[in-house]
């Protein structure tokens, strides 16, 4: 099954009657088999990159460090802000922007009508449940998330060994 036909089969069901529901080690399998599906991604997601990718990222980091210092002429308040103008966009380059994260928290509360994709059990937007990418590389989109509670996403990034 691929992701967008996951997404789609989990979206608009009682998931209690999904055959994920049975617990958090089978919806871990059950994403493990997505990211298994999915030509050139990396098995797991704590993989690294090979030598020679680490290399040329290493280079662009240094090209961009030193692009920073001589743009900044020393000042390091104007070096500071420009770091953290390039962290933030680079930010929303992979998540989006906070307000569409929060838009799309709101769909998904609706599509899946606050019930969580993991345990079933309802949630409320009071709780601020976790926006969880199915393949992270892949985005935030409608077809790509689900919505879980904080606390069985943790479970789930637990079971992958991430701390």
């Amino acid at each position: 099954m691929g992701t967008a036909t996951a997404s789609r089969y989990l979206i608009g069901r009682p998931l209690k009657n999904s055959p994920y529901h049975s617990g958090l080690n089978q919806w871990t399998m059950y994403l493990q088999s997505l990211y298994d599906q999915m030509p050139g991604h990396r098995r797991r997601m704590g993989d690294k990159l090979d030598l020679e990718a680490t290399e040329a990222v290493k280079r662009i980091l240094e090209e961009t460090r030193r692009m920073i210092r001589e743009s900044a002429k020393g000042d390091k308040e104007i070096e500071f802000r420009i770091r953290h103008y390039i962290r933030i966009r680079l930010e929303h380059d992979e998540r989006g922007k906070p307000l569409e994260r929060k838009l799309m928290k709101l769909r998904k509360f609706a599509e899946q009508r606050g019930l969580c994709a993991v345990c079933g059990k309802s949630m409320t937007l009071e709780e601020e449940p976790h926006l969880h990418r199915i393949v992270a590389s892949n985005g935030y989109t409608l077809e790509n998330t689900l919505l879980i509670h904080h606390a069985c996403h943790r479970e789930q990034q637990r079971a992958k060994g991430f701390q």
